[in-house]
């Protein structure tokens, strides 16, 4: 009970964020996440490609959060822990860029799809994975609050792609 209203008062806490926008130094920030999340998973030595990092202009903070949330969940999903692949990519795209995490892991149906960024709404076995079902919720909102869009392509099994566009200004 205590993590739902925790994870309540996350979601809240966004609506009256106020968030200060700067240049972010994606470089210098990503590796330090890559570090924290997938520290539980350091004896499966997972393998985490950067092709292209450009900087974003937003909240580094909850860009930070984004990042952190997107890769920890590429790690918690993998469908075979010996095995963990992870592509982080951007690209320049009609003033946004758009950032790529790419992973194999378990994937999500295609019917669940559009449910993904609900909050609360768990797709997978509770018992299974850790977690309140708000994660993706919180980077919704969070791209929401900087003008930005998020959505995923997956397929269950073959792993997901998120995709998230932030603008240039």
């Amino acid at each position: 009970m205590e993590g739902l209203i925790t994870s309540i008062l996350k979601i809240s806490q966004l609506s009256y964020k106020s968030i200060t926008k700067e240049r972010i130094s994606v470089d210098s920030m990503i590796y330090d996440i890559i570090d924290e999340v997938s520290f539980p998973y350091k004896k499966f030595n997972p393998k985490i490609t950067i092709n292209t990092l450009l900087n974003v202009y937003g909240d580094t903070i909850l860009i930070g959060q984004v990042f952190s949330n997107i890769i920890s969940n590429a790690l918690k999903y993998s469908s075979d822990k010996e095995n963990i692949q992870i592509l982080i990519q951007a690209e320049e795209c009609d003033n946004h860029t758009i950032y790529e995490i790419s992973d194999n892991g378990i994937g999500i149906d295609g019917e669940k799809i559009n449910q993904v960024f609900q909050p609360f709404h768990r797709l997978e076995n509770k018992g299974e994975y850790e977690g309140s079902g708000i994660g993706l919720a919180i980077v919704h909102k969070i791209m929401e609050l900087h003008g930005g869009k998020i959505w995923v392509k997956s397929e269950r099994g073959k792993g997901s792609t998120f995709y998230f566009s932030l603008p240039n200004a």
